[in-house]
């Protein structure tokens, strides 16, 4: 059942795909390139997958306007699987950004000048925004 006055708006609901990766690495100010890009992309991309619940996944669909049913009527597969929620969205490109930032911190580390920081296993804002949909226990 969905919200009322509330549907699913499919042309910014979408699937990431390694374009538009590019293009989030490109507006904070890096240059990206495509073969790095795109394995970056696919990395996050099957991360942020592994750790969805798919009931989970499929309540916030038919909750955002997306008929899951698949006897019903107005039932669209390709709409179905080609949704994917803000937030879902924005943890595939902020993983998908740190993983090709990686590759200039082989060994875990990034230095600025004087300073030097290790990087984190998992970014805390991605586990915030995948929560929603998130396969209970992994953290």
């Amino acid at each position: 059942m969905a919200w009322p006055n509330r549907a699913a708006n499919l042309t910014e609901d979408v699937w990431p795909t390694a374009d538009d990766l590019a293009e989030w690495i490109k507006d904070l100010g890096g240059a990206a390139t495509g073969d790095v890009v795109a394995d970056a992309f696919r990395s996050a991309d099957q991360i942020i997958r592994a750790r969805l619940d798919p009931e989970l996944f499929t309540s916030a669909a038919a909750a955002a306007g997306i008929e899951t049913d698949e006897d019903a009527v107005e039932y669209d597969e390709a709409a179905l699987h080609g949704w994917c929620p803000a937030y879902v969205r924005q943890a595939i490109l902020i993983r998908g950004a740190a993983i090709y930032s990686r590759r200039n911190s082989a060994n875990g580390t990034i230095s600025f000048g004087e300073f030097a920081a290790r990087v984190a296993r998992m970014d805390p804002d991605v586990d915030d925004l995948i929560a929603p949909v998130r396969i209970p226990g992994i953290g």
